[in-house]
């Protein structure tokens, strides 16, 4: 899931980054699916799936979900919080 990529990365340094070139290659319900997010409660838009969990709530992930998830094979919401749960490649 390449789209993903430019905003998995928080550590970047506003100099270092540039989000509105980075933001560019991404589809449009996307971004403002990653920018509702973002005005929300989460601190960030994205976390990364926690074993069988989303990564800030801590909420079980269904299978059929988590499956997606690491297969990368849909953007996916936690059903309890919001947030974009991603697989964290190690």
């Amino acid at each position: 899931m390449p789209e993903l990529n430019i905003y998995v990365y928080p550590q970047h340094k506003a100099g270092d980054f540039d989000a509105d070139e980075a933001a560019k290659g991404v589809k449009r319900p996307l971004l403002q699916q990653y920018e509702r997010i973002r005005r929300g409660r989460a601190p960030l838009a994205l976390y990364p799936l926690h074993g069988e969990a989303c990564g800030h709530c801590y909420t079980a992930v269904p299978l059929h979900r988590r499956q997606d998830i690491l297969n990368s094979q849909s953007v996916t919401a936690c059903e309890a919080c919001g947030v974009i749960v991603y697989h964290a490649a190690h």
